[in-house]
């Protein structure tokens, strides 16, 4: 009886163990995100924008790689007809992937966050050949 208790044991361990959820992040929501976006001479399609605009909702209370999100400032003065108040810079890349950190390169989709811990596109913009500081806005294709 006691040597089947004792195999019987680690079943019952690895059961239990087996049992326990792993956390999930979830994915958030991005409203008003357009189809696509050409920023110059490169172009983006709805699927980077919105994978940009949500690593950037969550990562809001960090981790923040490169130190990203970022307030925008938007000193520029853009338009984002959709948008009103607080906005949020996260860089997006033309490889496809989505940042993580290191040189975050010249394009970044400007989005709000929503109390719901949402998010909502409001432009893309890029820094210009040969100028660091200053932003150019993107144009967005609408379907």
């Amino acid at each position: 009886m006691r040597l089947s208790a004792f195999f019987a044991l680690p079943l019952l361990l690895a059961g239990v163990t087996g049992a326990i959820p792993t956390p999930q992040v979830s994915k958030r929501a991005i409203s008003g995100s357009p189809q696509g976006s050409s920023c110059g001479n490169t172009d983006f399609n709805d699927f980077q924008i919105e994978d940009a605009a949500q690593r950037g909702v969550n990562n809001r209370n960090g981790p923040n790689p490169g130190g990203y999100p970022k307030e925008f400032g938007n000193t520029e003065g853009f338009e984002f007809g959709n948008c009103d108040g607080q906005m949020y810079e996260f860089p997006i890349l033309k490889s496809g992937n989505v940042y993580g950190g290191g040189r975050p390169f010249e394009f970044r989709v400007i989005y709000q966050l929503a109390d719901d811990g949402d998010g909502k596109y409001c432009g893309l913009v890029y820094h210009p050949p040969n100028d660091d500081r200053g932003f150019e806005h993107c144009k967005d294709v609408s379907g």
